[in-house]
Parts: C-alpha cells; sequence; structure tokens
C-alpha cells in the first residue's frame, strides 16, 4: 500500500499546486518524496522531483534526512539549472 500512498500524495501536490494552494503541495510532495525515498523507488521519486522543482520554491531539509537531502541535490544538480 506504501507506493499507492506516495502517488496519491503525489496527484494530490499536483493538483494543489495546481490550484495555487501551495502550501498544501508542499506538505503532500514532501510525504510523496520520503515514501518513494524509503522505497527507492526512482522513477517516482524523479517525478516528484519534477513536481518540487515545478513550485519552485527554496528548499531546506531537516538534518536528520540526508537521503532525501542527497537524492535532491543529484536531481537538481543533472538538470543544469538548480
Amino acid at each position: 500500500m506504501r507506493p499507492l500512498q506516495g502517488r496519491i500524495h503525489l496527484t494530490l501536490a499536483e493538483m494543489f499546486r495546481l490550484g495555487d494552494a501551495h502550501a498544501k503541495a508542499e506538505a503532500h510532495l514532501f510525504r510523496a518524496l520520503n515514501l518513494f525515498r524509503e522505497m527507492d523507488m526512482r522513477h517516482w521519486l524523479d517525478e516528484a522531483a519534477a513536481q518540487l522543482k515545478a513550485l519552485g520554491h527554496l528548499l531546506v531539509v531537516a538534518h536528520y534526512n540526508l537521503g532525501l537531502f542527497d537524492f535532491l541535490k543529484e536531481r537538481f544538480t543533472q538538470d543544469g539549472d538548480a
């Protein structure tokens, strides 16, 4: 069920982002990112990272969540406009 939970959070994040409810979008997006990272679902991590980039916000990642930081750093560095 965790992959489904991640996809639901990702979809909710996109809906809220498109509806200009960015705080709600961020909350769902970070839940999705954490779930996908814990399950090492790279495709869905990339999808979530694209959503995060579309939000266009400054990111602050907690010190205990270094895996998420490393993933986002790698992902956005590859895009070239990080």
